[in-house]
């Protein structure tokens, strides 16, 4: 395991729960 590998996957990851989130209530409200 790679220290400097594990700043930027730790970075990602909050990124993409908040893009899902995004995605998911858009398709919610579209839904709606």
């Amino acid at each position: 395991m790679v220290h400097g590998t594990f700043s930027p996957a730790r970075a990602w990851r909050p990124a993409v729960v908040a893009r899902l989130a995004r995605t998911l209530g858009r398709t919610n409200a579209a839904a709606r």
